[in-house]
């Protein structure tokens, strides 16, 4: 049932882990989105990653701060994946921490970043986070 389900997400062998998010994800629900956000803190990466992608795809604004707390994940994939759950769902919460981690350091990353801050805001600054932020303190309260 539901219960031992979510009991899987706390299971010692990450690969019961990973089933279990997995299947929480199939499934739906507020009982497993809860599930899910608990387990984008997992201690293996993989469990990390899979439920990013997994609260990305289910499309529920309610998971915009969890994810928006793995943008500093220290594995890439995790990071990577966040922004583009964030982005899918156009959420403008995300602006802000999406111009905080654009001196991520990593070009790939900082590319995506940029994707995702060019989509929401319709705006295209390029890479330099200080144009960014010298942007959002002029339209942080909307037109």
């Amino acid at each position: 049932g539901t219960a031992s389900l979510v009991g899987a997400v706390q299971d010692e062998d990450w690969r019961v882990r990973r089933e279990a998010v997995a299947a929480l994800g199939r499934m739906g629900g507020k009982w497993a989105q809860d599930a899910l956000i608990g387990a984008v803190q997992d201690k293996d990466w993989r469990i990390r990653l899979l439920a990013v992608k997994t609260l990305g795809r289910m499309g529920d604004k309610g998971v915009v701060e969890p994810l928006i707390a793995t943008l500093q994940d220290e594995e890439y994939g995790v990071r990577y994946h966040a922004v583009v759950a964030l982005e899918e769902l156009q959420d403008p919460r995300a602006i802000r921490p999406f111009i905080l981690v654009l001196n991520d350091g990593d070009a790939h990353f900082q590319k995506r970043v940029l994707m995702a801050l060019n989509m929401l805001t319709g705006n295209d600054l390029g890479p330099d986070p200080d144009l960014w932020k010298e942007w959002w303190a002029e339209n942080e309260d909307g037109p």
